[in-house]
């Protein structure tokens, strides 16, 4: 409950906010990284709005089977609410576990699609 937030509850924010900033950078890495392919990004960034739009409502106002897709197709979902759940003393051992593993998960599928993609960059004026 929040009132008996205590250091390892705020230990636990802590990892939760560098676990979705870690997020956060690896869906901008994917998304610049898709820039070398796609001469133009407004169909990109049109869909970073729209997932920008969904991540203000909280996953629990949607419902659970929508909720849970929302965390499943939009990590940023999981990013802006898992903080807020753990204050209300909604979220389990369990969540913070798969929230570190989905995170680096994310970060390396990212960082090993740039470097690919970096590897068969060609440039269109050579």
């Amino acid at each position: 409950s929040p009132a008996s937030f205590g250091a390892w509850n705020f230990l636990q924010l802590l990892l939760l906010v560098v676990l979705g900033l870690i997020s956060f950078y690896a869906i901008f890495l994917a998304f610049s990284t898709l820039s070398i392919y796609l001469t133009r990004l407004s169909a990109i960034s049109a869909f970073y709005d729209v997932v920008s739009n969904i991540m203000r409502y909280p996953t629990d106002a949607l419902g659970y089977h929508t909720g849970f897709m929302t965390t499943l197709l939009f990590p940023l979902a999981v990013v802006a609410t898992l903080p807020a759940q753990l204050v209300l003393g909604k979220v389990s051992e369990l969540q913070l576990v798969i929230e570190i593993a989905l995170s680096i998960g994310a970060f390396s599928l990212s960082y090993q699609f740039w470097k690919f993609s970096l590897r068969h960059y060609t440039s269109a004026s050579s």
